[in-house]
Order: C-alpha cells, then sequence, then structure tokens
C-alpha cells in the first residue's frame, strides 16, 4: 500500500478498498450511530447525580456536556487522551471502593454468593447449541466477538487513539492491555450487580419504593454503602461521571475528524490551518448541543 498506515483515517480504507461512495455511506452510518448514542452516554450518570443529589438531570446534562465541549475544543485528540486516563483511573478506584466496602458489610464474599444462589441469580453456563436461546456458551461467543470486533477494529473512535500512538507493534499492545482492562471493568460491573442482590437480600427497593426505576439501583446501594462516610457518595458520582465524560469526549473528537475527513475535503477546497481548527471547534459545539436537545 503506497499510503503509510499512520496516515489513513479509518474510512479511508473503505474508499481504497471499495470507492467513495462507501467511504461516505460508512461515514454517515457511524455519524448517525454516535448522535443516537451520546445522548444516552450523558442521560445515565446525570440519572445517577438525580439519585444522590435530587437535582433535576434536565440541569445536570448541560452542564456536563458544556464542561465536556470546553476541553475537547480547547485541547483536542491531547486533552481527549489525558483526561481519558484521568477519569477511567477515577471511575475504576470508586466502583473497587464500593465493592469492597459493600462486601465487607454484608459479610463478606461467601454472603455474598449464597444470597445470589439462593435467589437464583447465579446460573451455571449453558452448552446447548441451539441459537435460539438467549443466553448460552456459542451464542455469547459469536455474539461478542462481532461486537468487540466491530467497537475495537472497525471504530473511529479507538481508530484515532491507534493512529496517535509511534507505530504498529504499540498499537497491538495497547489492544492487548485494553482487553486486559474491559474484562476488569465488565468483572467489577457483574459483581456490583450480585452485591446489589445481597445487600437489598430481605428489601426489595423497588417495591418499597427506596428507588423509583431499575437504573437507580446501583446509585441507592452506593448511598447505603457509604452511609456511614461522608463525601464517598460524591467519588462514585465522580466516576460515573468520569466514564461519561470519557466517552462523551472521545465521541466528539472522533465525530469532528469524521466530518472534517469524510464530508468536507473529498468535496471541497482544502482548508488552512485556521479553518480546521474552527470547523472542528464547530463540529463538536454543534454535536455537544445536540446531546443536550436529544
Amino acid at each position: 500500500m503506497s499510503i503509510a498506515f499512520k496516515q489513513l483515517r479509518f474510512f479511508q480504507y473503505l474508499e481504497l478498498r471499495f470507492d467513495k461512495r462507501l467511504r461516505i455511506f460508512g461515514s454517515a452510518i457511524f455519524s448517525v450511530y454516535l448522535m443516537a448514542w451520546l445522548p444516552i452516554v450523558v442521560y445515565v450518570p446525570a440519572l445517577a447525580f438525580n439519585q444522590v443529589t435530587g437535582i433535576n438531570i434536565h440541569i445536570v446534562t448541560p452542564i456536563v456536556c458544556c464542561v465536556c465541549i470546553f476541553y475537547t475544543c480547547l485541547g483536542g485528540l491531547k486533552a481527549v487522551v489525558w483526561t481519558d486516563v484521568i477519569q477511567t483511573i477515577v471511575m475504576v478506584l470508586a466502583m473497587i471502593l464500593v465493592i469492597i466496602k459493600g462486601t465487607i458489610n454484608v459479610g463478606g464474599l461467601q454472603t455474598v454468593l449464597e444470597r445470589n444462589w439462593d435467589t437464583g441469580r447465579l446460573e451455571f453456563p449453558t452448552l446447548s447449541p441451539d441459537l435460539t436461546v438467549r443466553h448460552t456458551i456459542l451464542s455469547v461467543s459469536i455474539g461478542s466477538t462481532f461486537y468487540w470486533i466491530g467497537n475495537i477494529a472497525v471504530n473511529q473512535s479507538m481508530m484515532q487513539r491507534f493512529l496517535s500512538l509511534p507505530d504498529l507493534k504499540i498499537s497491538k499492545r495497547v489492544v492487548w492491555g485494553f482487553l486486559g482492562g474491559i474484562i476488569c471493568i465488565i468483572f467489577i460491573c457483574a459483581y456490583s450487580g450480585l452485591l446489589a442482590v445481597a445487600w437489598y437480600f430481605n428489601c426489595d427497593p423497588l417495591n418499597s419504593r427506596l428507588a423509583l426505576a431499575k437504573d437507580q439501583l446501583l446509585p441507592l446501594l452506593v448511598m447505603d454503602v457509604f452511609a456511614e462516610w461522608k463525601g464517598l457518595s460524591g467519588l462514585f458520582v465522580a466516576g460515573v461521571f468520569s466514564a461519561a465524560l470519557s466517552s462523551l469526549s472521545t465521541g466528539l473528537n472522533s465525530m469532528a475528524a469524521v466530518v472534517l475527513e469524510d464530508f468536507w475535503k473529498p468535496f471541497f477546497k482544502k482548508l488552512t490551518h485556521k479553518q480546521t481548527q474552527v470547523m472542528i471547534r464547530a463540529v463538536v459545539v454543534i454535536l455537544g448541543a445536540v446531546c443536550v436537545g436529544e
């Protein structure tokens, strides 16, 4: 291939392999996907914040989006990468603290597992080859493979991270590191669900109206776990918002790159460096406003 790997944007490969129409089609699908997904990313932590503080989600959401738009516009990819690192550390540490303190309070790991087993929450993996069964080892393996290939190998948000690295060898190492991190996060999320079942073993928070929706169960658990330690509920909220800001900033930055490279440059004259910066920042602001509106 005559064009160096580092100089390629992901959707440019579709043009090289097929034609410009497919490149535009792929970019359009990615743009629609982002515009539908990013509002959900903002809504979930706003819901958790509402459960902890009582502040209306329609007040929290614009504030979060404005903060994210500001540092994404100001710092570009470098700001996105470094804030992602800090936000991931805060998020993981907050969740680890929740599950450690919660496990100790309910009586230990054995109690958590016993209560989940007694309520039928723990099941042995289904080995059935029938793909119409919702969760089997075969169906989950096939579905997860395609899902993660789509999210890692053919996603502009991930590709821009890989392209920011010095060479292909380091990019491969990052993928393996990402795999380990995802496994840890999935384990933490799954165990927090088991902990919630064990904590509310004798009291259903939905029936007792302690929580109005299933989305509020985890924030409620955090408030109960940290009832004795003032201020730590705020650490959890910071962790949740860290996850949202990380995803939102990455999405805004990648969307700006797609608009510039795939919707502008192939059809219009090249921009100067200053004009490019203005366009990228305008895309970030407009998409951020759309997220708030949705």
